[in-house]
């Protein structure tokens, strides 16, 4: 199966509804996609179907001066739900969050993901839910 991971587009709107819907089990018609100079949403795609998303938020810690990527509304297709597609996904957010010379990622995580492909990728928890990756090396 070959997956491109890339930024959104205006046409992917009712494939993320769908993903977000179907992951999160809810029944959502309408969601402010909301892109800005702060935030980036990409997607995971194999053969012109959305079976991944993200959004990254890039906030500034204003009291110790760094900037960070916050990860929200993480979606996989119940159908792709592996750790090589999920991988996949993770890797493009360390590339973007490098990028935009962020110092850390965090994200919260619910049981439908898998915390041994973050582990893999040097994610540390920093609480039962929330996840932490430092960039600096």
């Amino acid at each position: 199966m070959k997956v491109l991971i890339r930024k959104i587009k205006h046409s992917d709107y009712l494939g993320i509804i769908d993903l977000y819907n179907e992951t999160h089990n809810k029944n959502i018609m309408y969601h402010d996609i909301d892109i800005t100079d702060n935030k980036i949403i990409i997607v995971a795609e194999t053969n012109n179907k959305i079976i991944g998303c993200l959004e990254i938020n890039f906030l500034k810690n204003e009291i110790e001066n760094y900037t960070y990527s916050y990860i929200t509304n993480l979606s996989i297709d119940k159908n792709h739900q592996n750790e090589s597609l999920i991988n996949l996904i993770i890797q493009a957010c360390i590339k973007i969050s490098e990028q935009h010379k962020c110092t850390k990622i965090m994200l919260n995580i619910t049981n439908n993901h898998n915390f041994e492909t973050f582990k893999d990728n040097d994610f540390k928890h920093l609480n039962n839910t929330v996840l932490l990756k430092d960039l600096v090396k």
